[in-house]
């Protein structure tokens, strides 16, 4: 379905090799052919690239007490350090030519950090997993404006108004990525481009994680010891963050599973379904989330049995990796039970 190359977002990632995923040096990030989609967040880290020192904090709306702090400094591809502190995940990655000290936390990057970082320093990478159907309400498309206002589809039930909401903060893009939903908004000027100082990430209905940029500036005269590699890690300690496809990642379970649907009592009872998986490498589901699905009633229970399967430990070149990819499946509310919901006396002769 879609495919994206996160393999290089936040281990040796984002950062280290954009260059050959982002050539944006306009007012619009373009992404990987097929999907049209472009954007004003420019890559801060393509080629030729003012070099950069970025702060950020991310706050989870439902507990703010507690947010992730983020530091950049970027020369070149070749040359950067990165710093992520947070009570649930941390880490510091130099990069100083050949040399790589890699030191996490935990061996899985939660999905709203990964989301934003690269939202963030390269948003390109996130847009080329974009197919041309997903939706994208941008500057480029007609669907937001500079005033702020972004304009939905018509509503449902054949009537003709249409959804409009407006940021006051200006202009407001959203694009729906697999996995991976952002909206840039306050925008500001760095060097010629405008660099969103807001960005959002709503994986799911009721959760959602803002990253407020609270400082960027070019990175002049840095000090050389911010690049000094203490030991250099090696590559397979690396965090690296890899893409499969539904083959592979079904390739990777220890024994075939598929849904045992719950018999939900309205919505569709058939139609599709799919996730959103990241399995760290152990081969342990963490994270999962809904891309779509045509009964909303039967997610919490597909979700709980997916995060019980067991994978086989991923890897890409073989180094070991964090895997994520989107899981399909044939919704069908009725296959395991009654053709159709119990009766009052059906449901008595049971009790």
């Amino acid at each position: 379905m879609h495919s994206f190359k996160l393999a290089l977002v936040l281990g040796l990632s984002t950062l280290l090799l954009a260059a050959k995923v982002s050539q944006a040096q306009s007012q619009a990030t373009t992404p990987a052919p097929g999907s049209g989609i472009a954007i004003v967040q420019p890559s801060l880290t393509a080629p030729g690239s003012a070099s950069f020192h970025l702060q950020a904090r991310i706050t989870d709306k439902d507990d703010p007490d507690n947010p992730t702090d983020v530091e950049v400094y970027w020369v070149n591809a070749t040359r950067w350090r990165r710093e992520i502190k947070s009570s649930e995940f941390s880490q510091t990655l130099i990069v100083n030519g050949n040399d790589v000290f890699d030191e996490h936390s935990d061996d899985f990057i939660p999905l709203p950090i990964e989301t934003l970082l690269t939202a963030m320093t390269d948003p390109g990478t996130l847009l080329a997993a974009m197919a041309s159907t997903d939706k994208a309400y941008t500057k480029a498309n007609g669907g937001a404006n500079e005033s702020g206002v972004v304009c939905f589809e018509p509503a449902q039930n054949g009537k003709a108004m249409t959804l409009c909401g407006k940021s006051a903060l200006g202009l407001r893009e959203i694009v729906d990525v697999p996995g991976h939903p952002v909206q840039f908004t306050n925008y500001q000027e760095f060097f010629g481009r405008r660099v969103a100082r807001e960005i959002l990430t709503t994986p799911e209905v009721g959760v959602s994680y803002t990253a407020r940029v609270t400082f960027l500036s070019q990175l002049d005269n840095p000090d050389q010891e911010l690049f000094s590699v203490p030991k250099p890690t090696p590559p397979r300690e690396w965090l690296r963050i890899a893409t499969f496809s539904e083959q592979e990642l079904r390739g990777l379970l220890t024994a075939p599973h598929e849904v045992v649907w719950p018999q939900v009592l309205d919505g569709n009872s058939k139609g599709s379904a799919s996730y959103y998986v990241a399995i760290d490498r152990d081969g342990k589901v963490r994270e999962t989330v809904v891309i779509r699905s045509d009964n909303e009633r039967a997610n919490d229970s597909a979700r709980r049995q997916i995060t019980s399967w067991k994978f086989k430990p991923p890897t890409k070149d073989s180094l070991p990796v964090q895997a994520e990819g989107i899981l399909n499946f044939r919704l069908d509310t009725r296959a395991w039970g009654p053709a159709s919901p119990l009766n009052n006396d059906q449901v008595r002769k049971l009790a």
